[in-house]
């Protein structure tokens, strides 16, 4: 794809892997080749000025968890690079472009992990089509809740957390099941994702907290302490409890408050969601919100296909014919058959569109708001249609950040 200037953008070929990673280690903490291959399948974007590379986007490829049962591929873009001297020029714009372009097929949506809605990094990722999906806020604690609990036993070393992932799974997986907003988990993913890049960037002492009761793994904590940083904080990167007890996670927060005030640091960190299951543990244990901080952002290729693939078989309205038009695209979502079907048109804009193929939307507020019109509709068909794809709860799991 032809950009500004000249400059061209398309898919990266691996031999061209060096370069790419010779410009993104100029502007991000640098990561090696051998790292590139422990994120998984993955990809990405090139922007060339002639012989020179001038911009470079990788793309990691995660099936990623919208609602129970509904799963897309999504194209992770991180340390998204532009040669200092070519900023302002489009180059960017261009790589996101082409991405949409030949991801097409492979990958059903772009999606990113960004902060400061107040950054020209993020404004950036709003022009370019990205959409709000998911806030998430620090909950900060000190080490007044320390206290030891004879019944938690503590895991020190990515060795030793990896034995437990069977475990981790089961528990994770009752905790989460109703939830989406994270790459679909199985029995073998902590290995992927704690010896992922992130981590040669950010090196990380991990610690796993356990409660185990008749035997049973019943909750877990997974901490880590980050060794580049002084005064630091325990960070807790994902937590998970039979029952959503919430009982279990504070026994398990005590204990990590125990091992923070041990090792003199300054108390507690988690980076969550509002929809968290123990938000109000957080809350009784009087950790302090800060203000959002980092948003799930995705940008979809087809948001029909996407309907089409993850929530199609749902779409049953008889003698119903269900259009879509928005500001950029018309499109009919379910034919009308036989001689007198009634024909609904839903009119939204793009932003609204996304946010509601992804199970982000509650269709009948907006309806009542008007960000949502339909024409020729009514109630029965308004109620209908809204539970195709109701609202779901997204959680967001700092271990799952690339």
């Amino acid at each position: 794809m032809e950009g500004t200037d000249n400059i061209i953008a398309r898919e990266f070929k691996p031999d061209e892997l060096e370069k790419g990673l010779e410009l993104r280690n100029k502007i991000f903490p640098p990561i090696t080749p051998e790292d590139w291959k422990k994120k998984g399948p993955g990809t990405a974007s090139i922007a060339f000025d002639g012989d020179e590379v001038v911009g470079f986007i990788p793309l990691a490829f995660r099936t990623f968890k919208l609602a129970p049962g509904a799963t897309i591929t999504a194209a992770f873009e991180n340390a998204v690079g532009t040669r200092e001297d070519y900023r302002g020029r489009g180059v960017g714009t261009a790589m996101i472009e082409a991405a949409s372009q030949f991801l097409k097929g492979r990958a059903d949506a772009l999606f990113v992990y960004r902060g400061g809605e107040r950054s020209k990094a993020y404004n950036f990722y709003s022009k370019t089509g990205h959409i709000d999906l998911l806030y998430t806020r620090y909950f900060t604690g000190d080490n007044s809740i320390a206290r030891s609990h004879d019944d938690v036993h503590i895991s020190y070393g990515l060795n030793e957390i990896l034995k437990h992932q069977k475990e981790l799974f089961r528990v994770f997986e009752e905790t989460y099941y109703a939830y989406g907003g994270f790459p679909l988990r199985h029995e073998r993913y902590w290995e992927r994702a704690l010896t992922s890049p992130i981590y040669t960037i950010r090196p990380t002492d991990f610690y796993l907290f356990k409660l185990v009761e008749r035997g049973q793994l019943t909750a877990y904590i997974l901490a880590g302490i980050r060794r580049d940083l002084q005064n630091s904080k325990l960070q807790i990167l994902e937590m998970g409890a039979c029952g959503l007890d919430e009982r279990r996670i504070k026994t398990l927060l005590e204990s990590a408050g125990a091992l923070s005030a041990g090792k003199d640091l300054e108390g507690i960190s988690i980076l969550t969601g509002d929809s968290n299951p123990f938000i109000d543990v957080l809350v009784n244990l009087n950790f302090k919100p800060g203000s959002r901080n980092l948003q799930t952002m995705s940008f979809s290729f087809d948001s029909k296909a996407i309907f089409e693939k993850v929530w199609n078989a749902r779409m049953v309205l008889p003698g119903v014919e269900v259009k879509i038009f928005t500001p950029k695209q018309d499109f009919t979502l379910l034919e009308g058959y036989g001689e007198n079907y009634r024909s609904v048109t839903l009119e939204m804009k793009e932003e609204t569109l996304t946010r509601w193929v992804m199970g982000r939307l509650d269709f009948k507020a907006r309806v009542r708001e008007g960000t949502i019109t339909v024409v020729n509709g009514n109630d029965r068909i308004v109620d209908a249609i809204a539970n195709i794809i109701p609202i779901y709860d997204w959680e967001y799991h700092n271990i799952d950040f690339i």
